[in-house]
């Protein structure tokens, strides 16, 4: 009977190219990019940060003020107090539930009954007044900060002659009537705030504090940087007594001349999803006279790491999973972050290691996780300190709140400063996410199909710069000459940054011609013709042009290479495979070595044969102790005289024709050779054949010619 065939040793096991090592890290790079995606999408909580979100903003958006007068479109004090009177307010505290039912008595079968009429002695819906929509707990109460200027903050004003009169009759004789400067904080009015209610003729005293709930705020219409402290009144729990505080407030003059910002804060929390919703509505009096309002809503679920590892109902061992999956991700990141340092003393300088564009993608990656990782950590402390665990609701006493009874809880809930952490912490890991995927192009690169995008990218990269210096100063000249022309009238153009990023959208196409018609028929309408004709036509023209020019040149480089990317990964799923296999075969080998060494030693036993001299890695004994490293080295020697590496590839030897296959004694142990190194384990001079010394010479020298070759090539094309 024929024996069966022999299959010689895969080739790329017995060279151990850089092409083979890089399609390995290729292939474990994507399975790290299938653990980032299964740590981001895993948690269930996702599909309701949109959801809950919109639950708070949407009615607060799409509900009018006056008729046919919004939220965003409120332009006066008055308007302010309707939108916080009507909108916020009934919002907080609603008494009708999303399908339109008056609370009621609930029948024997648990159900709501319909259409019946509100009674003070219904004690049947627990926090009644607390509701929004039936799903969202309103949590303490509405809290209003003002933000105010001194009245010494700014110059007198310089009315001119005809109006002095005017302004001596209002400011008194002689004196100059004052001008509110603009907001700064060095401006900023810390005192507290005294109002009198002319109906009643009684005193509110608004307390200034230097940071009420959270950071400050930078304004995205103005740009302005409002500070985080100013005078606080927090309105009373229920629709009632809130509508009353707010009365109260508008008679007694609570926003005047010196006002500058007026932030209404109200958080929510939703049982059916565990997780917390933290609106603030920010009306901005700029100095101008415009009113400017703005709704910024966010949800989080702060408590759902705590109750997830907790296990705590309804919580499934898949949210225990997602949290764990992330925890892991950040410790990866911490693994990787060492792997980093040691990367960096491989490079003469830190200068030098952060000259590689790839190791910044490196250290920036580590960075987004760290700082996400921090913020989680911080976000998860001041859920378990602050007094949101401490909440202790008396059914009874708060559920007609808004009637005249006592609210057990009643106190502003201080959660913006938990929501800004937390979402630090998910801005940071979404911008490591995004890091990590596009330093996934420096692993295509070992395919010289997959490598296209990175090989045009570097080509066009230095016939680029030119070009966009034509164009930035093509932009920066017609930005600021929209926005002197148009600055004054359009909202787009009000700034030279505004104007410069409504330029750039106008080369993808989105521009309003008809408004520039409204106020610049003649200048405005060339201006942006010229500017179209010369970015699109031109500038658009010569980029498209040098990255198609680009392209071909990499075709053209790349179509006569090899290019089986299947045979490549199958070659390095292989090889890591192999080295897995090995790896634990020599550790093994190791171990029961030693043991039997430890078997055979005595209390007088000694070796009589000499292990080899070490030429690898491994402890050195200094030169003035020969006989410790005699005895050290007698330690580690096998039992039989033979070194590890021979016993591996003994071993190695078996197993090939145990499974009729070749076995090649040089290349074997040439491999396993370079893997003991490489693991530091200790190599001994009988391990090492003279023809492996000439091989390495042929191999520098090899290197060295392609290294001339390409050398020439460059001298020929420069």
């Amino acid at each position: 009977m024929d024996a069966p065939p022999r299959r010689a040793p895969p080739e790329a096991l017995r060279n151990e190219t850089a092409r083979s090592r890089a399609i390995a890290h290729f292939a474990a790079y994507w399975l790290f990019l299938l653990f980032i995606l299964a740590a981001v999408f895993t948690p269930r909580y996702t599909r309701h940060f949109y959801r809950q979100t919109a639950a708070v903003r949407e009615p607060l958006l799409r509900n009018e003020i006056l008729d046919n007068v919004f939220l965003e479109n409120a332009m006066s004090a008055e308007q302010v107090y309707l939108a916080l009177e009507t909108l916020l307010v009934p919002h907080a505290f609603q008494d009708r539930y999303y399908a339109g039912l008056v609370p009621g008595s609930v029948d024997a079968r648990g159900r709501y009954g319909r259409g019946q009429a509100f009674s003070r002695d219904d004690k049947t819906l627990k926090y009644r007044p607390r509701y929004t929509a039936m799903a969202l707990l309103a949590l303490g109460r509405v809290r209003l900060r003002q933000l105010r200027v001194r009245a010494d903050g700014g110059a007198a004003c310089r009315a001119p002659g005809f109006l002095k009169a005017f302004y001596a009759t209002h400011a008194g004789a002689g004196a100059p009537a004052r001008c509110f400067a603009r907001y700064s904080r060095a401006d900023q009015d810390a005192g507290d705030l005294a109002l009198r209610d002319p109906a009643d003729g009684a005193d509110l005293a608004l307390e200034y504090r230097a940071s009420s709930d959270g950071g400050g705020w930078v304004s995205p219409y103005s740009k302005v940087d409002y500070g985080p402290g100013g005078q606080v009144k927090d309105l009373r729990v229920g629709a009632r007594l809130a509508r009353e505080d707010l009365r109260q407030l508008r008679r007694a003059g609570f926003v005047d001349n010196a006002t500058r910002a007026v932030f209404a804060d109200m958080s929510w929390y939703n049982p059916n999803v565990d997780m917390f919703t933290h609106a603030r509505l920010a009306f901005e009096f700029l100095p101008a006279g415009k009113v400017r309002p703005t709704v910024a809503v966010d949800s989080a679920p702060l408590l759902h790491d705590q109750r997830a590892l907790k296990g705590e109902p309804p919580y499934a061992p898949r949210d225990r999973a997602a949290v764990l999956l992330e925890i892991a991700l950040y410790l990866m990141s911490f693994w990787y972050l060492v792997r980093v340092t040691e990367d960096v003393t491989d490079y003469a300088s830190l200068k030098a290691y952060l000259a590689v564009g790839w190791n910044v993608a490196d250290v920036a990656s580590v960075a987004c996780f760290v700082v996400a990782l921090v913020m989680r950590v911080v976000t998860y402390l001041k859920m378990l300190m602050g007094h949101v665990n401490t909440f202790s609701e008396d059914v009874a006493a708060d559920q007609h709140a808004d009637l005249g009874g006592a609210a057990s809880y009643d106190k502003y809930i201080r959660l913006r400063l938990t929501f800004q952490y937390y979402r630090y912490g998910r801005n940071f890991l979404a911008a490591g996410v995004l890091v990590n995927f596009v330093k996934a192009f420096k692993f295509l690169s070992v395919s010289r199909q997959l490598s296209q995008f990175t090989r045009t990218i570097y080509v066009v990269s230095a016939e680029m710069l030119n070009v966009l210096l034509i164009l930035a100063i093509v932009l920066v000249g017609f930005a600021i000459a929209f926005h002197v022309l148009l600055g004054h009238a359009i909202a787009k153009y009000r700034t030279f940054s505004d104007a410069a990023i409504t330029l750039l959208l106008v080369v993808f196409g989105d521009f309003d011609l008809e408004e520039i018609i409204a106020f610049a028929p003649l200048l405005g309408v060339a201006l942006m013709l010229t500017f179209v004709v010369i970015m699109t036509f031109i500038i658009l023209t010569m980029l498209l042009k040098i990255v198609d020019v680009s392209y071909g040149e990499v075709l053209e480089e790349i179509s006569g290479g090899e290019g089986d990317l299947a045979r490549d990964m199958r070659l390095a799923l292989y090889r890591v495979a192999y080295d897995a296999y090995w790896t634990v075969q020599i550790r093994c080998t190791l171990c029961r070595a030693r043991g039997a060494l430890a078997r055979t030693a005595g209390p007088g036993g000694a070796h009589a044969q000499k292990p080899p001299a070490r030429v690898g890695a491994g402890p050195r004994a200094p030169p003035d102790g020969a006989a410790a490293a005699e005895e050290a080295a007698a330690a580690v020697a096998p039992a039989d005289g033979r070194s590890d590496l021979r016993r591996a590839l003994a071993k190695r030897e078996a197993h090939l024709k145990k499974r009729s296959r070749a076995f090649d004694p040089d290349a074997e142990r040439r491999l396993l050779v370079d893997h003991f190194i490489r693991e530091g384990r200790d190599v001994f001079e009988g391990d090492v054949e003279g023809s492996d010394v000439g091989d390495r010479f042929a191999k520098v020298l090899g290197q060295q010619a392609a290294l001339a070759e390409l050398s020439g090539k460059f001298a020929e094309v420069s």
